[in-house]
C-alpha cells in the first residue's frame, strides 16, 4: 500500500518541478540581460587629433550579413573628440580599406561612445589588422591599427 502511495506522490510531483523551472528561467534570462558581459577593451591609441579605444561587442566570431562577414565594435573616443572628425571608418585587412559609398564600416551613433559594423574578410590572414580611418573637417585623413586576436 505504501509503495502505491509513494509512486502516486512521485507522479504528482512532476508538475511542481516544471512550474519551478518556468519560474526560474525568466529570472535567469532577466539577470543575464541586465548584466551583460563584454570583452575587454583593446589598447587606447591616438589617431590624428583624438584618442580612441575599441571594444568588440562580444567574443563570438564575425557573423554573416548580406553576403559578407561583419563584427560589431564599440569605439570610445576621448571626451568631446567625436566633434573633431567628419567621418570615421573601421575595416579589417592588411591595409586600411577606402571609405565606400555603401556605408560598410562607417562609425555611427551619438556622443563619444560610437558603434560600427566592421566588414571582415572570409579568410583572416596573419597580417590582417583592425584599421581605423578618420577624416577631419579640414580634409586630413589619419589611420591607426590594432592586432586582431584569434576567435
Amino acid at each position: 500500500m505504501t509503495a502505491k502511495l509513494n509512486s502516486r506522490k512521485k507522479r504528482r510531483s512532476w508538475p511542481y518541478k516544471i512550474n519551478g523551472l518556468l519560474i526560474i528561467a525568466p529570472v535567469y534570462f532577466l539577470y543575464t540581460a541586465l548584466n551583460p558581459e563584454f570583452p575587454d577593451e583593446w589598447a587606447e591609441k591616438t589617431v590624428g587629433p583624438v584618442t580612441v579605444t575599441p571594444r568588440p561587442a562580444d567574443l563570438n566570431p564575425p557573423y554573416p550579413h548580406e553576403g559578407q562577414l561583419q563584427k560589431d565594435f564599440s569605439l570610445k573616443f576621448c571626451t568631446g573628440c567625436s566633434d573633431q572628425f567628419s567621418t570615421a571608418h573601421l575595416s579589417v585587412g592588411a591595409r586600411p580599406a577606402p571609405m565606400n559609398a555603401h556605408l560598410d564600416g562607417i562609425i555611427h551613433g551619438h556622443g563619444d561612445n560610437l558603434h560600427v559594423h566592421a566588414p571582415y574578410p572570409h579568410i583572416l590572414r596573419p597580417n590582417d589588422r583592425l584599421w581605423l580611418t578618420l577624416k577631419t573637417w579640414d580634409g586630413k585623413t589619419y589611420h591607426t591599427d590594432w592586432p586582431i586576436p584569434p576567435y
